[in-house]
């Protein structure tokens, strides 16, 4: 077998073309073969999560982070596994272990702020987001991860402020022109909304979350035809999304 690079880019490759499995058998194998090495056996990890092999994404993140708890990858890692299981609560424990090593890291403090919301805590990670967001204002996913909680909250008018400020911040990201036009939505502001999300289809049409929210637009404005002329275009683009 090839030298751990090698491999790790092989897995890496098989990964950037779907190809799950045949990424998995090697990363299964490089780890027998070199059972110390942390980018390998990260990779297997993120593999199978990947492949919503949850129970054995979040044991092979824990040997990791026994063997290598400065690696912040790790630690994100088990972070989502757990999420992705609903195990909130075991989520914020490792969120909150990873905050004592990596209390300056974006990605951590985002996923601190991400269980508080899950957790239902809205105060909290409202000032958590606003907290990153005052450090990492180049973050689109703080000012995502802000309106939402603050949608949560009916802080609808909050919402919008801050959803249009990221708007002018990152004109060209998808998640921060679907918030926008779901907040406009949900304020009532049909019209804006519609105009937004037939922005969002014609950048974005491998996205759902457009199709999904101009058919929810126009059955707001009553617009019944063309919102059954949307649906079918989604259907035919994702018909498991769309049954």
């Amino acid at each position: 077998m090839n030298d751990a690079k090698q491999i790790y880019d092989q897995i890496n490759n098989l990964l950037l073309h779907c190809k799950l499995y045949e990424a998995e058998t090697l990363a299964t194998e490089a780890t027998r073969i070199f059972p110390q090495n942390y980018s390998i056996a990260e990779r297997l990890a993120h593999v199978q999560l990947r492949r919503e092999k949850y129970f054995d994404a979040e044991q092979n993140y824990k040997a990791i982070i026994s063997k290598f708890r400065d690696r912040i990858h790790a630690w994100i890692g088990l972070i989502n596994t757990l999420l992705l299981q609903g195990k909130i609560m075991d989520a914020e424990s490792v969120a909150n272990d990873a905050m004592t090593l990596f209390h300056k890291e974006f990605s951590i403090l985002e996923r601190v702020a991400d269980v508080q919301f899950r957790k239902g805590m809205h105060r909290e990670a409202q000032k958590s987001y606003e907290s990153i967001i005052d450090r990492f204002p180049d973050k689109a996913q703080a000012w995502v991860g802000l309106t939402n909680v603050l949608l949560s909250q009916d802080k609808i008018s909050d919402a919008e402020m801050v959803a249009g400020e990221a708007i002018i911040l990152f004109p060209g990201e998808y998640s921060v022109l679907e918030r926008f036009a779901h907040t406009l939505h949900r304020k009532g502001m049909h019209c804006y909304a519609e105009r937004i999300f037939r922005i969002i289809i014609d950048r974005y049409p491998d996205k759902t979350n457009g199709w999904i929210g101009l058919t929810n637009v126009l059955l707001s404005q009553d617009k019944l035809d063309e919102a059954e002329g949307v649906a079918g275009k989604a259907k035919a683009l994702f018909p498991e999304d769309f049954p």
